[in-house]
């Protein structure tokens, strides 16, 4: 089974992040959505894990996020990945100096873990902090230049919520004709210095 390791997003957040999706009027049959109890921060994608490395993976990050104190962070700008000449989806790049040092914190736990390479390598997870929004199946010219003149027209007013980062989640990826289902293996609550 494959497993990714994510940030959790508040329930507003997301809503918000809804709105926003919800502003790309595209014929649904170019693109797939992410389900709103889909989405998430992507920090580092693993390959099928065997069960005793997935326990040493746990292990590492339950220790490490013990003594992690809740990011802040906050909504960029809409980016096509891996870019516009070659459009496969589009995120929301999330913006966050403490994020970005977990991440780091959580590559060099994996890459220690997984020398045998049996987890996906670092160099494969080295994309910005986002939120993918939705997959691009088969667009054509027309498609890509509506996707590329809303995202020109959002990032001129997006507004760049705040929210607080309250957990990091190991999480199962099993692939469906209808798209991914996650399910939460492991949850780690980070130590949070800013009750709301």
């Amino acid at each position: 089974m494959r497993y990714f390791i994510s940030a959790d997003i508040p329930e507003n957040v997301k809503k918000e992040m809804i709105s926003i999706k919800n502003e790309f009027n595209v014929n649904k049959k170019h693109i797939r959505y992410v389900n709103q109890n889909n989405i998430h921060i992507t920090l580092r994608f693993l390959r099928d894990i065997r069960p005793d490395t997935l326990e040493k993976i746990n292990t590492a990050l339950k220790s490490s996020m013990d003594n992690t104190n809740a990011p802040s962070a906050h909504i960029e700008r809409l980016e096509p990945y891996p870019n516009k000449s070659n459009m496969r989806g589009v995120w929301l790049q999330i913006c966050s100096r403490e994020i970005n040092s977990i991440k780091k914190e959580i590559d060099q736990a994996i890459d220690d873990i997984c020398k045998e390479k049996q987890c996906t390598p670092k160099k494969y997870n080295d994309n910005k902090i986002h939120t993918t929004l939705f997959r691009i199946k088969k667009a054509d010219k027309k498609t890509e230049e509506d996707i590329m003149q809303t995202i020109d027209y959002v990032n001129k007013k997006i507004k760049k919520t705040d929210f607080t980062i309250k957990k990091i989640e190991l999480k199962q990826s099993e692939l469906r004709p209808d798209g991914p289902t996650y399910t939460t293996h492991q949850s780690y609550i980070l130590k949070n210095n800013h009750q709301e």
